[in-house]
């Protein structure tokens, strides 16, 4: 298996430089988007527990577990990132994860057949919400760069990301991450709900793990949207994740950052939220 280690200095550096490339072009003008379909986003990422519960009832086994490429994890024996290896998968990160912390290592495919195992179950739809739902959602009625504000030093308050808690457990092995200066009090994943809400009530919005869109991704797709309801292009080769994680800069816990994965991809900081529709479509 490959080690991780290596890999990850790669991709905070890599964020690094996204970041300043979006900070230059960050004075472009907002697109106007208009949600016109009643919903109820979930309170909370899907939780370990949740997820164990549709594996019990379905016999599903996750991509990670069956594809050949295996998860993301932590070796505490190291104080290293490692993958993809065999040993992590949703069920064993290596870190502590409980029925209450958001489930991990679970790529696009494996939450959207969660989506409709939960349809059937609650008999009403259940999905991933979209891009623009997402970002509605997160926003909270806010225009700034967190659903609280402009300050990163509110940020601890609201949201899990690389910050000083991170940085006194693995901070010395990966020197390049921007840590923020705060302390959420977790290292990696938080319970679910254990920091403070946004303004429409849901919890960790910012942070935790970055969560699944329903959208495939496309670079220039706001540029011509529809304004009403937009679902993302028709066809890509990436889906959208969004809102930030326990590793990564806080930068990248802002509202408007947007990342791609392909469906297949599965991360140790990834995971997703439920939307409910108010009927069945």
């Amino acid at each position: 298996s490959a080690r991780y280690g290596d890999g990850l200095r790669e991709l905070f550096c890599w964020c690094g430089l996204f970041f300043d490339r979006w900070r230059r072009h960050a004075k472009h003008a907002r697109h106007t988007v208009r949600i016109t379909k009643p919903l109820y986003m979930g309170q909370h990422e899907v939780t370990v527990g949740e997820f164990r519960r549709f594996v019990t009832a379905t016999g599903h086994r996750t991509e990670a577990e069956t594809d050949g490429k295996d998860g993301y994890g932590w070796n505490e024996s190291t104080g290293k990132f490692e993958g993809l290896d065999v040993k992590y998968n949703w069920k064993s990160t290596g870190f502590g994860q409980t029925d209450v912390h958001p489930v991990v290592n679970v790529t696009w495919n494996d939450a959207v057949k969660f989506c409709e195992w939960l349809s059937r179950t609650e008999g009403t739809e259940c999905r991933l919400p979209s891009e623009a739902e997402w970002k509605y959602a997160s926003r909270a009625g806010s225009s700034q760069f967190y659903s609280f504000g402009d300050s990163e030093g509110e940020l601890a308050r609201f949201a899990n990301v690389a910050d000083a808690t991170a940085k006194a457990k693995w901070g010395a092995i990966y020197p390049t991450v921007i840590y923020a200066s705060g302390r959420d009090g977790s290292s990696f994943t938080s319970a679910v709900g254990s920091l403070q809400p946004n303004g429409f009530g849901l919890y960790d919005m910012h942070g935790n793990v970055y969560e699944w869109c329903g959208d495939w991704y496309d670079k220039d797709y706001y540029k011509t949207s529809p304004v009403v309801d937009p679902r993302g292009p028709s066809e890509g080769s990436n889906r959208v994740y969004r809102g930030g994680s326990w590793g990564g800069p806080s930068q990248y816990a802002r509202s408007a950052i947007r990342e791609k994965g392909t469906p297949g991809s599965r991360y140790s900081f990834g995971g997703f939220r439920v939307l409910r529709s108010s009927v069945l479509e």
